[in-house]
């Protein structure tokens, strides 16, 4: 800390140096940057910036009554958690009357008053929050304090020997990790307790898993061919599509960014190539081709990337997907009536048949999404009827699903999974949900929402020197999606700086690609259920299953439809059963095991 003389009339206007305080910490693992001065009260204040790994950057107080030797008095966190580096110490703090203001780069700012008497115990800015895991995942809780303090973490109210940081991780978990956690926070001037944050763990044989099928990586077709730009903004396909009525999967590749486009038809079941699609007459735009969907009847639908102005957007349609079969120009167009550019054509989704087909695109730019719809039965002809998102489309790397009803999901690198309505009549949209809970890797996604699934193409990024992920969530619970399992890419991350990508669910099973990345497909394994055993002895109704399935109650009912309400017990576990005993009552009993 240094004291200097200005002198105004003086060239250079600073004279030497009055004094220099050597005695404020300048060393790993605390260094004191950006400083304020109170000396009326003989205060000081300076930020103490950390690397990440080392813990938050803090406020921290001293008495300077002596600044030959500052007395340490406190210490606040700053809120950002985790935290992130400031490599250049970056940051401002200073007094203003009974108050301090700090700023600190990457972490946050924070205002505290400056008042007379003890200083008060930590305090959890950040609480842990609830956490739901799978048997043999990992998950961690975390807290934020207000000052620097000891931490304990606690399960059932007991300490957990060694769980002395911000942070608390279980891993891998086992059934017996369900419990409710606690953190308790300490200095010298006191203790505090965070809320209880609950944490259940569900057993493998409970949720859904993914096999894999098969598997194409990078290059291991002539058409999945290598991105001309090293930074991975452009891959050469990008988007597939399925028939589940000719068990058929579809790749769009070009050789380049305008020509050899291609569309090969693959075996759904093994991913064998067996044609390819007839492309005759298909041109426009400046990456010609790029996302393709299947209606309920087995016409193909595709559209090109358009960024003229205005635009021109082209819907292509095979009325089947037999290798001589032509494809008809359908819709040429600026979807949203707009004479501005913008660019239509990553995204697209189909859903029905014959006359009612229906067709979503969205806008890169803006806030513009149409339907598209056949004009009559020859389904030659399409219209387009537009409408207004919540929230701007972009950037490239984005998913479209059609729900139920007027209404569909959107899913971007980087942001949050949309629900949002439309109205076509007032040319409207509005964002329903704005769920919170996945990662903003996840790029592209699909839902499942008969099963409460939904699958998402987690970007590693290159440098991790890992493969891609695609990753499954149970969403019974959306705002707090669980995830199942992640599933690797065939090799290790190509850029894909745009995150573009396809996630599908096809009847029971799950298909992906990944800009750059390949293309992986697997089958889904439903959770196993328990086999119920029901037998007489005697006077007696006997009734059993595998003791493999735990937390399970038998209830009954006096009718088969219905609910079944009345416990008969979680029965007594002898050998590898568990044991129910009825006695016979001259009554119709309809059994049920229930989680």
């Amino acid at each position: 800390l240094v004291q200097s003389g200005i002198d105004p009339t003086t060239s250079g206007g600073i004279s030497t140096v009055l004094a220099s305080y050597t005695s404020l910490p300048g060393a790993a693992p605390t260094v004191i940057g950006p400083v304020g001065l109170d000396l009326s009260r003989n205060l000081l204040v300076g930020i103490a910036t950390n690397s990440a790994s080392v813990g938050p950057a803090s406020l921290n107080l001293y008495d300077v009554t002596s600044l030959s030797a500052p007395i340490a008095l406190a210490a606040y966190t700053f809120p950002q958690s985790p935290y992130k580096d400031n490599k250049n110490c970056i940051g401002q703090c200073f007094f203003a009357g009974d108050y301090v203001f700090a700023i600190c780069g990457n972490n946050g700012v924070m205002a505290y008053k400056v008042v007379v008497g003890p200083p008060t115990p930590p305090a959890f800015l950040v609480q842990p929050r609830n956490l739901q895991l799978v048997e043999a995942s990992a998950g961690t809780m975390s807290v934020t304090l207000d000052q620097t303090a000891a931490y304990q973490w606690q399960k059932g109210g007991t300490n957990i020997s060694g769980a002395t940081a911000s942070s608390y991780t279980i891993s891998p978990a086992q059934l017996s990790d369900a419990a409710n956690y606690r953190c308790v926070a300490s200095n010298f001037f006191g203790m505090n307790t965070s809320s209880v944050a609950v944490v259940t763990v569900r057993a493998l044989a409970d949720v859904y898993h993914l096999t894999p099928t098969w598997g194409l990586g990078p290059l291991s077709r002539p058409y999945l061919v290598a991105d001309s730009d090293s930074k991975g903004q452009t891959p050469l396909y990008r988007s597939i599509a399925c028939n589940s009525l000719s068990n058929q999967i579809y790749v769009i590749s070009r050789t380049n960014a305008t020509a050899g486009l291609t569309i090969n038809v693959l075996d759904a079941s093994t991913g064998a190539d067996l044609y390819q699609l007839d492309t005759t007459g298909i041109a426009g735009g400046s990456i010609v081709l790029l996302a393709m969907g299947v209606a309920d009847d087995g016409s193909l639908y595709a559209g090109n990337m358009s960024y003229t102005t205005p635009a021109d957007f082209l819907l292509y349609r095979w009325a089947n997907s037999a290798p001589a079969t032509s494809p008809t120009l359908v819709y040429s167009g600026e979807p949203a009536n707009q004479t501005s550019s913008l660019r239509w054509g990553d995204n697209l989704d189909v859903r029905g048949a014959g006359t009612n087909t229906e067709i979503l695109v969205d806008a890169y730019q803006g806030t513009f999404a149409a339907i598209l719809k056949p004009t009559d039965s020859s389904l030659g002809s399409f219209t387009s009827s537009f409408f207004t998102e919540s929230t701007p489309s972009s950037p490239i790397g984005r998913s479209l699903q059609f729900a139920t009803g007027n209404r569909a999901w959107q899913k971007r690198s980087g942001k949050d999974l949309q629900l949002y309505a439309y109205d076509l009549p007032t040319q409207t949209g509005t964002l329903l949900s704005n769920y919170t809970g996945l990662p903003a890797s996840i790029g592209p996604v699909a839902l499942d929402v008969s099963r409460n699934l939904l699958a998402g193409i987690n970007i590693a990024g290159v440098s991790t020197n890992a493969p891609d992920t695609l990753a499954l969530y149970d969403i019974t619970d959306l705002s707090a999606p669980l995830l199942i399992a992640t599933y690797n890419f065939p090799s290790n991350a190509l850029p894909n700086k745009n995150m573009v990508g396809q996630v599908l669910f096809a009847g029971d099973r799950v298909y992906a690609l990944d800009g750059n990345n390949g293309i992986v497909a697997f089958s889904i394994i439903a959770p196993a259920k328990p086999q119920l055993n029901v037998g007489t002895d005697g006077s007696k109704v006997i009734l059993s299953w595998p003791s493999f399935f735990t937390g399970y109650t038998l209830y009954s009912a006096s009718a088969a439809v219905g609910p079944h309400t009345n416990p008969e017990g979680p029965g007594v576990a002898a050998g590898n059963y568990y044991w129910v005993t009825n006695t016979l009552s001259g009554t119709q009993k309809y059994y049920r095991l229930q989680k």
